[in-house]
């Protein structure tokens, strides 16, 4: 059920067993899975997702925190191309040359969870491997310390319009919108969460009473709500240890260009493809085994097309951003000037390949974990937003682990190309500044915002533990990759919904609740609020 606190029929007290906050991927997921509960969901969004991002950024700039964030129904899913990869075994074990890695939980703990979370995102019986290349197409080379790995997409990202029914439903959670979580309140006994206070954009203020609360609004959002609320003992909730808000992580962009490239086979062996209308990229990464022998962070790559390039792209994009306002007449002008364009690109989605391909420069697009970092930080500035509550600011740092790693995978890829005759690498992209202003101008961030409230046995190194609970709180939870030790290189998505469905479990048993399932595994049920309309 969809409820609007901007509606003045809607009450300000609400009741439920469980109170989630924000209505993305994990907090739909979590919503669905366990609306045998009564289930309120949280957002300060309404149906339309906007930007959410504001605040100060330092360090090397992440301008993913100001463009890559969205407040509303669906949230970053309706900025997500929908590309699932789980993370690999070793992505999870302990490094010894990358301090702080190592998660709390064995990876086989999630080969169930990434099952239920691919049929969520409609990718049933998908493999990451060989087995998922379509058949009859050439597999991408390959060479010593180099792997393969298949991403898949799902055909609809937004989780809120693939789940639209459900979420409609009265049996289903209630999904609160333009209810903006500004504190949680802990003034009654014990060190537990007694509510949640809210605001709509006008200022107007409610309150959700529940017995347990998760916190799915992303690591930049969590770490902003648990360091602006005051606990019982006169800290921020969770941050007994000064552990809120550290280890922020994002994944370091960086694009080679193909030097000479030989467009034809490239697109035969290193490109997309999609079969059965589940979209399949190529891609390569740094094997376990040249990780540890280069002691280098989690790497992988595909090939890419610089989508400026095509004026039909620019076209489309340029309509699904803009929607319901303007579009530049400049923008259809060069349409006009190339209609060849247009039926290329459109020939290309019919075959099942990428639009973009064969416009403009060829790339390698490489994306790069970047360790975890104590001093890599969300805090809360000086500027306050609308609703009176802290913006955030955001330290990101990266150093010599990312830049070499980056470096000696490039070096690889050069040489893959090479000796298959597929092109070279930008020889001056060998090589990276360690100016930060110039390192600033040649890389980009993934908007995938990762750590804040890591995963930890030890409070003193953490802000919750195995069952993703905050350590001294017995009734909060975190979901999302705020929770993540480490980041992988693989986009986060699917892995953070994995992790839901693991704490669903957990709170399923913890409350004793019934698991009802309609569909393609999604849980179903019913949820209450009182006070007004709803």
């Amino acid at each position: 059920m969809i409820v609007d606190f901007s509606d003045p029929r809607v009450g300000d007290e609400h009741e439920a067993d469980l109170c989630i906050v924000g209505a993305g991927a994990a907090g739909i997921a979590l919503g669905l899975e366990l609306a045998s509960m009564r289930v309120i969901v949280l957002d300060g969004g309404g149906e339309s997702p906007a930007p959410a991002g504001a605040g100060e950024l330092r360090g090397l700039p992440c301008l993913t925190v100001l463009d890559g964030r969205a407040r509303g129904l669906g949230g970053t899913t309706s900025l997500w191309a929908g590309q699932a990869l789980p993370f690999e075994p070793a992505d999870l074990a302990v490094r010894d040359w990358v301090p702080d890695s190592g998660w709390p939980i064995p990876a086989q703990e999630l080969s169930e969870p990434y099952r239920r979370a691919e049929r969520l995102l409609g990718l049933p019986n998908v493999t990451y491997d060989e087995r998922g290349w379509p058949p009859g197409l050439p597999l991408p080379p390959t060479a010593p310390g180099l792997k393969r790995r298949f991403s898949t997409f799902a055909p609809v990202p937004n989780l809120a319009h693939r789940h639209d029914a459900h979420l409609r439903a009265g049996e289903g959670p209630t999904m609160l919108l333009h209810a903006q979580a500004d504190r949680l309140m802990t003034n009654g006994p014990g060190d537990e969460v007694q509510a949640i206070a809210f605001r709509s954009p006008t200022g107007r203020v409610g309150r959700v009473v529940a017995r347990a609360f998760i916190l799915a609004a992303g690591a930049v959002e969590t770490a902003r709500l648990l360091l602006a609320s005051t606990g019982p003992r006169g800290h921020a909730v969770g941050n007994r240890h000064d552990q809120v808000g550290r280890f922020f992580q994002e994944h370091l962009h960086l694009n080679l260009r193909i030097v000479d490239p030989d467009r034809r086979r490239l697109a035969q062996l290193l490109h997309g493809r999609r079969l059965h209308g589940v979209r399949h990229f190529a891609k390569l990464s740094a094997s376990p085994q040249l990780q540890r022998e280069e002691r280098l962070l989690a790497v992988g790559a595909n090939v890419s097309y610089d989508p400026d390039a095509s004026a039909a792209l620019r076209a489309i994009r340029e309509l699904r951003r803009r929607a319901g306002r303007p579009v530049p007449a400049a923008v259809f002008g060069a349409l006009v000037r190339h209609p060849d364009h247009l039926v290329r690109a459109g020939y290309r989605s019919l075959r099942g390949t990428k639009a973009s391909e064969g416009f403009g420069d060829a790339y390698l697009a490489v994306q790069v974990e970047t360790a975890p970092r104590p001093e890599s930080r969300v805090t809360l500035g000086s500027v306050r937003d609308a609703l009176g509550m802290p913006e955030v600011c955001v330290d990101w740092r990266v150093g010599e682990p990312e830049l070499r790693t980056a470096e000696v995978f490039a070096g690889r890829l050069d040489e893959l190309l090479r000796a298959h005759r597929l092109g070279r690498v930008d020889p001056a992209q060998l090589r990276l500044p360690r100016e930060l202003t110039a390192l600033a101008g040649l890389v980009d961030a993934g908007a995938h915002h990762c750590g804040t409230a890591r995963m930890s046995d030890d409070p003193r190194h953490g802000v919750v533990d195995r069952d993703c609970r905050v350590h001294g709180i017995g009734n909060l939870y975190i979901a999302g990759s705020a929770v993540f030790p480490t980041s992988s290189w693989s986009n986060p998505t699917l892995t953070l919904l994995a992790l839901s469905y693991r704490l669903a479990d957990h709170v399923r048993d913890e409350f004793h609740a019934p698991a009802t399932r309609v569909g393609s595994s999604v849980a179903r049920g019913g949820a209450a609020s009182r006070g007004g309309a709803a």
